[in-house]
């Protein structure tokens, strides 16, 4: 239901925590849940990547790897895994999965609006799996409301970008009928607002019962 990346931040959070204690109610504690994962970790289903802690710490990381630079480093889950994992479960535990992430999500989003930079880190560290999860379909209020704010980034960051492109000086007007590169992942961004503001999933299907928000729709 996440992301392949999932920051252990978030890992570690009160709002994970919470969506866990029903099943095991140790997990309440920080420590416990830091003990699962290294657990996990060394039967090889996901792997610890913190090199975002050695920079914190100004440790040099070898060039040329993908660097996590949030606090705390992330951890990697194979898309294989993942997929051996639904494909066990049934139709009403996906569904039920499905909206516990929603919950977790929309419960983690920060106090602060989007444009608080005190924000941005937590922002980021939730973006990456609201389509995974197909947050759109959901109806509860904390995740609408998380969805809002990344509609609301998208607009900001296309603003930005447009803004970019705009001749400042009389050699920038020269060159402005020149075709430009478009940033990367500016696509993407397009299509996810697109499909964000019109209120459907990204795979262009539209929710029938926004009551049941987080059902599993027909192909």
């Amino acid at each position: 239901m996440l992301a392949p990346e999932i920051a252990l931040e978030l890992v570690y959070s009160d709002e994970l925590a919470a969506a866990l204690t029903p099943f095991d109610p140790a997990v309440s504690e920080r420590m416990v849940r830091a003990s699962l994962v290294q657990q996990i970790n060394r039967l090889s289903l996901l792997r610890l990547d913190q090199r975002g802690d050695r920079i914190a710490r100004g440790e040099r990381v070898p060039p040329g790897l993908a660097v996590d630079r949030s606090p705390g480093g992330q951890v990697l889950i194979h898309r294989l895994l993942q997929h051996v994992v639904r494909s066990r479960m049934t139709e009403a535990e996906l569904t039920e999965a499905r909206h516990q992430v929603h919950l977790v999500l929309g419960a983690a989003r920060p106090d602060g609006e989007v444009d608080d930079p005190e924000t941005w880190q937590r922002f980021r560290i939730l973006w990456p799996h609201l389509e995974p999860s197909n947050a759109v379909e959901c109806s509860d209020e904390s995740v609408r409301r998380l969805i809002g704010h990344m509609v609301t980034d998208l607009i900001s960051e296309t603003r930005r970008r447009v803004d970019a492109l705009r001749p400042s000086s009389a050699a920038d007007v020269r060159h402005a009928g020149q075709p430009v590169a478009p940033a990367r992942g500016g696509r993407a961004a397009a299509h996810g607002l697109t499909a964000l503001t019109a209120g459907i999933a990204p795979s262009g299907r539209v929710p029938r019962d926004r009551r049941s928000c987080c059902a599993v729709q027909d192909p």
